[in-house]
């Protein structure tokens, strides 16, 4: 075991020179249950071995790589000769941090094999077998010996997990960055409406909607909206809308319009719906997700206000 420590992403990392350096640990692996291989990883080399397990006669073992600047997980198997499964991911050699994510449900679940890159999936895969479970050696940097190249670079915060983590589950270690993963996580952005309701008139040309990003405001998140029919109808009353807004970080209020369209009818107060769905960058839905849009009647209200204004007329005739 040779290498060197200097800061990393979250305290001190491992530094490999990329030519003999390298790190290991004997541990026992139980890919039945599914595993995650999970790292910080700064490099700008093209090729080199980041963490990976050496395997058995039969079976040489999950890892993440470097190859041609992208990150590569695989799951070689010397025994017939073929990839369990392969999925090239993103350039990670421009000499950033990236957190680096490889998961795996140990069965042939479709997608079952997951890449993850800075919070986002970047690649799945099926695998053709299950493993079994074996005490193998988990290599940092190099495998002496090897076929795979030597990794110059920086790894820090290395994890093995028994299972594969969720999505959320990794989005949340990527957010906490340089605290570290054991830092407890801060509650997640909830976006919702302002409001439940809003009351319009039609001649009032659009109405506004907010919405409204709490709990937080680190990071970009979006949110969908889209409208949807009551007993007013798209294309008659209003014009139906749909979209994504994007919060940029420290953004915490965006709006929306929606056009309404007045007509002659007399008729009586008509609604429609407006949805917030589809959350991203680790935000939730609030309780405010849906909202109604009352439309009131312009004519029916100039009806009312002729008819009172003849009434008037009315009574002042009888009093002469």
């Amino acid at each position: 075991m040779e290498f060197n420590t200097v800061q990393g992403k979250v305290g001190e990392s491992w530094s490999f020179d990329g030519v003999d350096d390298d790190a290991s640990t004997p541990v026992a692996l139980n890919y039945s249950n599914g595993i995650t291989f999970e790292c910080w990883v700064k490099t700008t080399d093209n090729d080199g071995l980041i963490m990976a397990d050496t395997g058995t006669t039969d079976e040489t073992g999950m890892g993440l790589f470097v190859e041609n600047g992208q990150l590569l997980l695989s799951f070689y198997k010397s025994t017939p000769n073929i990839n369990n499964f392969t999925i090239l991911g993103s350039f990670v050699s421009d000499g950033q941090f990236h957190h680096i994510v490889g998961t795996w449900t140990g069965d042939t679940t479709i997608d079952g094999a997951k890449l993850y890159v800075d919070g986002n999936v970047v690649g799945k895969d099926t695998a053709l077998t299950t493993i079994g479970s074996t005490t193998k050696t988990i290599n940092f940097g190099w495998i002496v010996g090897s076929r795979y190249f030597a990794l110059a670079g920086l790894i820090d915060e290395a994890s093995i997990y028994n299972r594969a983590l969720t999505s959320q589950e990794i989005l949340n270690i990527f957010n906490a960055g340089s605290n570290g993963k054991c830092t407890a996580i801060a509650t997640p952005d909830t976006v919702q409406l302002s409001d439940t309701t809003y009351t319009v008139n039609e001649t009032d040309g659009t109405v506004t909607i907010t919405v409204i990003r709490t709990n937080g405001s680190d990071g970009t998140i979006t949110i969908d909206y889209s409208t949807s029919n009551g007993s007013a109808i798209a294309g008659a009353d209003y014009n139906a809308v749909s979209g994504t807004l994007t919060f940029a970080n420290g953004e915490t209020t965006k709006t929306f319009n929606i056009t309404l369209l007045p007509d002659s009818l007399t008729e009586s107060n008509e609604t429609f719906n407006i949805t917030l769905s589809n959350p991203t960058g680790g935000a939730t839905l609030g309780n405010t997700s849906t909202a109604v849009i009352t439309i009131t009647d312009n004519s029916s209200q100039a009806c009312q206000q002729e008819l009172a204004t003849a009434l008037q007329k009315i009574k002042a005739f009888k009093a002469k």
